[in-house]
Formats: structure tokens, sequence, C-alpha cells
């Protein structure tokens, strides 16, 4: 029977590795609705199966989720993989210690990177024309280190709505314009 990946599998991949999916934003968008209902849930993974599969990856054929630690039930750490491990913990600053998202035309108006006071949204007015979008400025800057653990193109930050369709900024300063056609 060919593996059938979880609800876990796909937020794993969202986490390391948005950039598999064709829409990352859509993924995140579903596996937040996964509540437990077996038909609802199922439609979902489906949905996140296909958005998978749209970002031009063949089927899953095991967890994405690496091992436990002791994953051979004998109740010690294996040293093996203790030492492949790097300093870096879900949900906490890692690769990228620092950043700033900041609205171009006035520079009071912030996110921060760590998220403070529970901020992770900030609305602007578009108000200047680039091509065919009706745009506002922002200035993305972030601080930090290369990832230690091998990914090339991270620390990044994951975009939506940009005029110019970018998915993702890798520069640490970038001066980016989002807006709708």
């Amino acid at each position: 029977m060919p593996y059938k990946p979880t609800a876990a599998d796909y937020a794993h991949l969202l986490e390391y590795n948005p950039e598999v999916f064709a829409s990352w934003v859509q993924a995140d968008r579903e596996l937040k609705k996964i509540n437990g209902s077996s038909i609802d849930d199922e439609q979902r993974l489906n949905a996140l199966a296909s958005n998978y599969a749209a970002g031009g990856n063949p089927p899953l054929t095991e967890s994405p989720m690496p091992p436990a630690p002791e994953s051979d039930g004998d109740g010690e750490m294996d040293t093996e993989f203790a030492n492949a491990c790097v300093d870096c913990r879900m949900q906490e600053p890692c690769c990228m210690v620092s950043g700033t998202v900041t609205d171009g035309s006035d520079c009071t108006r912030k996110l921060h990177w760590p998220p403070q006071d529970g901020q992770t949204r900030m609305l602007t007015v578009a108000k200047e024309m680039q091509g065919n979008n009706l745009v506002s400025k922002l200035d993305v800057e972030w601080k930090g280190r290369g990832c230690e653990v091998g990914w090339a193109d991270r620390p990044r930050i994951m975009t939506s709505g940009l005029a110019d369709q970018t998915a993702q900024v890798e520069a640490q300063k970038a001066t980016v314009s989002a807006g709708e056609a």
C-alpha cells in the first residue's frame, strides 16, 4: 500500500521547505482548517497533496520528518544522530535572528521578527503605479547567518501579494512593491 501523507508531514514541509508547494499560502490555509473531522480533513489532505504535486514533486513515499534522536528504542541518545543536529529550535529564531518589514511611506509602521505583541500583519495604502499594478513600497531587512543544515537559500522571507510575483526575498536588505493589478 502506498504511503499516505499526514497533516504533520505537510506541516513539516511547509515549515522547512515551503517552496515545494505550488502555493505555500494555500497550503497554510488548508492545514489551519484541519480539525479532526474525517470527511473534511480527507478533502484537505487531498488538496495539500494536489498543491504539493503541482509544485513539481512526485508523491511522498515516506514521511519527510527526520527520525527522533532516540529512534531505535534502546532508551539511549543515538550519538551519530546527535552529532548531526545543529542548534535549531522550531518556532524560534535560528539562522534569521531579527528582521523588519517597514512601510516605505511611513517608517514608524513596521513589523518585527520575532513578532512583537503578536503583530504579524500590516496593511499599507497602495498609491503608486508600477506597470499595471497599484502598489505600496515595503522595505525588508533581516540579520542572521547562513543555514547550518545546508539550505543554500535560507534564511529568507517568504512573500505573497508582491507586484512582481516574487515568492521570497533572500537579500538581507531590499525594497519590494506590494499590490494588485
